[in-house]
C-alpha cells in the first residue's frame, strides 16, 4: 500500500460518457485517506453543491472540523496503557498469528453470500428487544462458524470499529481515515443461553470500543 500511495494519485475522478444521455461518475481513492463514513459525508456535500448549481442557488456548507484534532486525540490515547486489558482478553488463546497470505489451495476470490428475506431481516432488527444489535448477532454467528471449523473453545477474529471517539467535538463531521480493526476473543460456552452468550459479546465489544484507538501492532 505504501508503494501504491507514493506512485499513484490518492484521489481520482473520471467522468465516462456511455451514450448520448448516460454518463458514469467514477471515484477512485486510496483507503489511507478516506473511510466509508467520510466518503458519505464528502459525496453528500458534492451533490448538495451540484444540486444548488442546477438551481442557481448558493451552497456554502460550514467547513468540516479539522482532522488534525483527531490525530492529537490518537496521540493522547497512545500515552494510556491498556496492556492489562488485552493480556486478560487474550489469556485463553494459545497462539495468535497474523496471516498475511491465503493458505495454499485457496484463491483470494472465494466469496459467500446469504440473501435474507424481509421477515428474516425484521427478525434481526428485533434483537434490540433483548438489548442486542444486528452487528452483535452477526459477530456471534461468525464466532460459532469459526468454533465449528476449528474446534477451539476460544476464537479470535478482527472487529472493525468506526474509530470516532464521541468525546471529540465534531468528530461525526470529520473527513479522513478513522476505522480501526482490533481482535475480539470470544469464548464458546455451551452451558450459556444464546441470549446471555450474545450479551457477553456485546459487553466485550463495548470494552474494546473504549480502546478503539489502540494500534493493532501494539496489541
Amino acid at each position: 500500500s505504501g508503494a501504491v500511495a507514493r506512485s499513484k494519485p490518492l484521489f481520482r475522478i473520471t467522468l465516462a460518457q456511455i451514450d448520448e444521455l448516460l454518463h458514469a461518475f467514477i471515484l477512485t481513492f486510496h483507503h489511507a485517506i478516506l473511510d466509508g463514513w467520510s466518503l458519505a459525508l464528502m459525496l453528500d456535500e458534492v451533490f448538495e453543491k451540484y444540486d444548488a448549481d442546477l438551481r442557481n442557488a448558493v451552497c456554502d456548507p460550514p467547513p468540516a472540523p479539522r482532522y488534525r484534532d483527531f490525530i492529537a486525540r490518537v496521540r493522547k490515547s497512545a500515552e494510556l496503557s491498556d496492556e492489562p486489558f488485552w493480556r486478560s482478553m487474550l489469556a485463553g488463546v494459545p497462539e495468535v498469528k497474523l496471516v498475511r497470505d491465503a493458505p495454499s489451495g485457496l484463491s483470494g476470490e472465494a466469496t459467500a453470500a446469504l440473501l435474507l428475506t424481509p421477515d428474516q431481516t425484521d427478525s434481526l432488527r428485533a434483537a434490540h428487544r433483548r438489548d442486542l444489535t444486528p452487528s452483535v448477532l452477526l459477530l456471534g454467528a461468525w464466532a460459532l462458524a469459526l468454533h465449528r471449523a476449528r474446534g477451539a473453545d476460544v476464537v479470535v477474529f478482527g472487529a472493525a470499529l468506526a474509530g470516532r471517539p464521541p468525546e471529540l467535538a465534531g468528530v461525526e463531521r470529520m473527513v479522513g481515515l478513522f476505522i480501526n480493526t482490533l481482535p475480539l476473543a470470544v469464548g464458546i460456552d455451551c452451558d450459556q443461553s444464546a441470549t446471555d452468550w450474545l450479551r457477553s459479546i456485546r459487553v466485550l465489544l463495548g470494552e474494546i470500543r473504549q480502546r478503539e484507538l489502540t494500534p493493532l501492532s501494539d496489541v
